[in-house]
């Protein structure tokens, strides 16, 4: 046996190995969080991935004193050569008595679960040039190349023998196959930082070691360091008790869970104001177990919006059960309506199930089914009014939705590329609006959305982003495709267009001008962009005039180690629409700053 040591971007892994297994490796990481679907902005751009020499390795030193006693996690993923000895007891099928125990013409496998019984019989045969018949010195060769084999293929503690048995009736030997994995988890702390509790990294782990396989356990480890809750992992594996059973010594340094975030931007509508003001605070790790509570207050000159959410996580693949719930009020001060006080009052909670099906460092394949319901109420100088298409005489609209959500993410150093789908159905549950002609509580819609960030070797880079909107019948307005305003097509008001059924589609080059994001002062880009957008209305509508906008532009982006995010646009208008030219919106200038504090 021999060590060798793979770095995974500050992630140490020392492995016990056979002779003859792969040298270290250094393989890189990407960070990006693509945006979730059915989220408007304003907000910031897709957080580009980490450039490698950006990533600094802590710095462990040896009997570092701030390190706190190893904390013992119990995971025993290897399978034991009694569990399988046993299943070859149970198994064979001895020739009857007077019965000559034939010669040994084949074999079989028992404890494999990594490869199929066909893969391991076509490698054999190509190692033993297709023989047949084998001798007893042959099976313990074979038992080897299985050996071999699995350790190749990067299951390090993973190892075959031929127990002693009876031949079978056919013929046949069984290999058992003791497939490795890790006996204990052995955590290691600063003695300041121990919110998080220990099964939160251990199941992690511990799933990508049944059986251990190096590329699935480096994996996993780029996962965690990839998780917001951990600023730093370093991970050993070193040899245990048994051959099979290895021992993970995982050493973790939290990233600070408290958040604060302030923005200010003009992504609202004139109708209530068009700059937001914004504060939040979410602590990412309220009881130990990763779950993550997020408080948003917003406002205008017309409008203010709170808004909590609670996230809980379920099971170590990442599958998650949120709970949100938003209270709204508004008030139209665009002129000449100020006088007539519109005003509007919504409360919204949605329940939202997200599983992923296949998740790792580079890719996510998730499913999510989500339950929601909304009320809103709107008024004439004081006096309850149907000021909403659908809306009962008091101003009263109900809706319960159903969604149902399918959500695909790839990313690499130079690409990051989103799909996201999501089906919603508006039902007749818990009260809603059912009225005798549509618009009213019940609907179908499929809404797509697409992101591709690519990045080129001078640093630059282009952003695409695309959204789509089909809906079976006239929609309420809350549930209709928006177009115009920042997140859209730049250059118009805000949702200066709104429709059954939308496309848009947005383009935008960055260039780096000054600096770079690790300085000091940060990062400062130009960027020029294109965006396209239509809506239409559904047939059933005596309406059905396309509307469609489009816009070229310039912008300023400015971002900083500190998270402070600054972008200023201008869009020309391409075709014209009207409007009052009141706002800086109006006039094509769109901005947004953003700033997070983390403690």
């Amino acid at each position: 046996m021999r060590i060798y040591q793979c770095t995974v971007l500050g992630l140490l892994l020392l492995i016990s190995c056979p002779e003859g297994a792969s040298a270290s490796e250094t393989v890189k990481l990407s960070q990006a969080q693509p945006p979730s679907p059915g989220d408007r902005p304003p907000s910031p751009l897709p957080e580009l991935p980490p450039r490698p020499e950006d990533i600094q390795p802590p710095g462990f030193e040896q009997g570092e004193p701030t390190l706190s006693a190893t904390d013992n996690c119990a995971v025993n993923t290897a399978t034991t050569p009694e569990q399988i000895l046993a299943a070859i007891e149970h198994t064979t099928n001895a020739p009857p008595e007077g019965i000559e125990i034939p010669a040994i013409t084949g074999i079989r496998f028992v404890g494999n679960r990594a490869f199929s019984d066909l893969r391991l019989q076509k490698h054999v045969a190509d190692q033993t040039d297709g023989k047949t018949e084998f001798t007893f010195t042959e099976l313990i060769a074979i038992a080897q190349i299985i050996t071999s084999f699995y350790n190749e293929k990067g299951y390090v503690n993973t190892w075959a023998t031929v127990p002693e048995q009876i031949v079978d009736a056919q013929g046949r030997v069984a290999i058992a196959i003791i497939e490795g994995g890790i006996s204990e988890i052995h955590l290691s702390r600063p003695k300041a930082e121990h919110r998080l509790n220990n099964a939160y990294i251990c199941d992690r782990l511990a799933l990508a070691t049944r059986p251990l396989q190096l590329d699935q356990l480096l994996d996993a480890l780029r996962q965690l360091q990839l998780n917001p809750l951990i600023q730093q992992i370093n991970a050993q594996l070193r040899p245990g008790i048994y051959e099979e059973s290895s021992i993970l010594v995982v050493e973790v340094i939290e990233a600070p869970s408290l958040q604060v975030t302030a923005g200010l931007d003009n992504g609202r509508p004139p109708s209530v104001g068009t700059q937001r003001r914004l504060i939040q605070l979410s602590e990412g790790n309220v009881s130990g177990i990763g779950d993550r509570l997020a408080l948003t207050f917003s406002n205008t000159a017309g409008s203010n919006n709170l808004d909590a959410r609670y996230t809980l996580p379920l099971n170590a693949r990442d599958g998650t059960l949120s709970l949100t719930l938003s209270k709204g009020a508004s008030k139209v001060i665009e002129e000449p309506f100020d006088y007539l006080d519109l005003q509007g009052d919504s409360f919204m909670w949605e329940l939202l199930f997200r599983q992923p099906l296949d998740k790792s460092a580079q890719h996510e394949v998730a499913l999510s089914l989500g339950l929601g319901h909304r009320f809103s109420q709107t008024s004439i100088l004081g006096f309850n009014f149907p000021l909403s298409e659908g809306a009962d005489d008091e101003g009263r609209l109900r809706v319960t939705t159903l969604t149902f959500g399918q959500d695909w993410t790839r990313r690499s150093d130079q690409d990051f590329l989103s799909l996201r789908s999501r089906l919603s159905l508006g039902t007749n549950a818990l009260g809603a609006t059912v009225n005798p002609t549509a618009p009213d509580g019940r609907f179908f819609h499929w809404q797509a959305q697409g992101t591709w960030l690519h990045r080129f070797p001078n640093r630059s880079q282009l952003l695409v982003q695309g959204s789509l909107q089909l809906g079976d019948r006239p929609l309420l307005a809350q549930e209709q495709f928006t177009l115009g305003g920042l997140g859209t097509v730049r250059g118009y008001r805000q949702d200066v267009v709104s429709r059954d059924n939308g496309a848009s589609l947005s383009l935008e080059y960055q260039q780096p001008l000054l600096g770079d994001f690790s300085d000091r002062w940060g990062l400062l880009s130009l960027a020029t962009f294109a965006d396209w957008g239509v809506g239409w209305q559904s047939a059933q509508r005596d309406e059905k005039a396309y509307q469609t906008l489009a816009s070229l532009g310039l912008g300023l982006l400015w971002s900083t180690p500190s998270d402070l995010t600054v972008q200023a646009y201008w869009g020309l208008p391409l075709i014209e629409v009207d409007s009052r030219d009141n706002t800086l919106q109006e006039r094509g200038f769109h901005f947004l700053v953003q700033s997070r504090w983390d403690f």
